[in-house]
């Protein structure tokens, strides 16, 4: 998976240029005919023998009439309440959009949000949610959807989602945990792909889903800056 060679350490530019590429094709098509991942995260892309990616577990996914809270599973009826106007939150806290969080009617912009902090980790190898100063993370590595919920609001309180530091400091935070991890640093010929995906999760990670970038963009907007390639 995604998330087993995350844990090694930052990606390469080339990996992370290629599965960059294929997740957002992936979402791309889901998208367009309907359907909501839900729960995107680095252990639900799965890595072939090949170097594919191939984005997998749609147990969350939903289907259809996205704008009533009376929804349907791609796999079913949902069976999260009795009350056909109650939505289950779903996903992994970590990855869940703010909007989900308040149990709002999902859209594709949730799933945006998820791949946005997905990225930040495939970028440094790092906890996106990482604080500055004693590197303590902001949210337990477990943290449930009421925990979720509360610091949400807290961080709504605040100009940015995201803390600062992850996303000012993340280039160095790549080269720090590339040498942490006895990994190649990145060439200089590389910056300009690995700044662009940095700059994609950050359009990705936007507090209003109306702001954040759809796939569609996303998949044009990263072939014209040459974010394509086979990861090897």
């Amino acid at each position: 998976t995604l998330d087993s060679i995350i844990q090694c350490g930052p990606l390469p530019t080339n990996a992370l240029c290629a599965l960059t590429s294929e997740v957002l094709s992936a979402l791309d098509y889901i998208h367009e005919r309907g359907v909501l991942h839900l729960d995107v995260k680095p252990l639900n892309v799965l890595i072939s023998n090949s170097g594919s990616a191939k984005l997998s577990d749609f147990g969350s996914s939903l289907i259809g009439n996205n704008a009533s809270r009376s929804v349907t599973s791609a796999f079913g009826p949902s069976q999260t309440s009795a009350d056909e106007n109650t939505f289950e939150v779903r996903g992994t806290a970590r990855y869940v959009s703010p909007e989900m969080a308040r149990s709002e009617d999902p859209t594709p912009a949730c799933d945006m949000w998820s791949l946005g902090i997905m990225l930040l980790q495939m970028i440094t190898g790092d906890d996106p949610w990482k604080q500055e100063g004693d590197g303590a993370s902001m949210l337990p590595k477990d943290c449930g959807f009421q925990f979720m919920c509360r610091f949400l609001a807290q961080l709504g309180k605040k100009d940015d989602v995201l803390p600062a530091y992850i996303i000012e400091n993340a280039l160095q935070v790549r080269q720090s945990q590339q040498e942490r991890a006895g990994l190649s640093v990145d060439p200089p010929a590389s910056f300009a792909a690995v700044e662009t995906v940095l700059l994609l999760a950050q359009r990705c990670i936007q507090r209003s889903p109306a702001d954040r970038i759809t796939a569609a963009e996303a998949v044009t907007w990263t072939q014209e800056r040459g974010i394509t390639g086979a990861y090897t």
